[in-house]
């Protein structure tokens, strides 16, 4: 499976939904939307929605397996407002996140870490 990339992504913000044909469904247990299924914001280094993990390799990469925040519709909508700035769409994906965290404030579900 190709990684989109991020200005694709983003377009499959349009339109929140699932998407039933995809041979990895589901690949968590609760999802409302599956538009992000390659996060914008990744690595996020939010310890709240993940954590870094030891591969068989040996190298270290962030995980975000048990991460079912981006999923949630709510939390699209209103990235598909923060992102309508330009100058958020340009923030790496950690400041990126931090922002859009700060954005939508304690409600939206994001740690912030």
């Amino acid at each position: 499976m190709r990684i989109p990339s991020r200005d694709e992504i983003m377009e499959r913000l349009t339109e929140p939904g699932l998407d039933r044909d995809c041979r990895y469904m589901p690949c968590h247990e609760v999802l409302e939307t599956c538009n992000l299924c390659f996060c914008i914001f990744y690595p996020c280094g939010d310890t709240g929605l993940g954590k870094y993990v030891i591969t068989k390799k040996g190298t270290t990469v962030w995980s975000c397996m048990m991460c079912e925040w981006i999923h949630k519709r709510h939390v699209v909508e209103r990235l598909v407002e923060f992102l309508a700035d330009e100058r958020n769409r340009s923030l790496p994906p950690r400041r990126m996140y931090l922002a859009f965290v700060k954005h939508i404030g304690p409600e939206g579900g994001g740690t912030g870490k």
